[in-house]
């Protein structure tokens, strides 16, 4: 099932995406906490933003933890994005695009 996407405008605040599968070795926790450490021990980012999109078996797992954190009014999960030219409208409104992994990238990519 695909989600539709907001249009690409910058948002007025700092905001980060993450454009991932749910799962393990992506370390989307890694970016929940870094969100956590940004929203509620820093007053100069309490209001900073950020979309993840993507789905996978750490979906719910993750969104339990964004409610545990309390950061639900600074992290939005957008779900599976279907159109390609929607998931490049959430990179490109993107202050950071962000994408933590466990493995090292270079490997995968050669």
């Amino acid at each position: 099932m695909s989600r539709d996407v907001d249009n690409s405008e910058k948002f007025e605040d700092k905001n980060i995406s993450c454009v991932s599968r749910s799962v393990e070795y992506k370390r989307i926790e890694d970016l929940i906490l870094a969100m956590d450490m940004l929203v509620n021990h820093d007053k100069d980012y309490k209001n900073i933003q950020c979309k993840i999109a993507g789905a996978g078996p750490m979906e719910d797992k993750l969104k339990s933890m964004v409610k545990k954190k309390k950061l639900e009014n600074n992290i939005t999960f957008c779900g599976f994005v279907e159109k390609h030219e929607d998931v490049l409208k959430i990179i490109n409104s993107s202050y950071i695009f962000c994408l933590p992994r466990r493995e090292r990238v270079l490997e995968l990519l050669l």
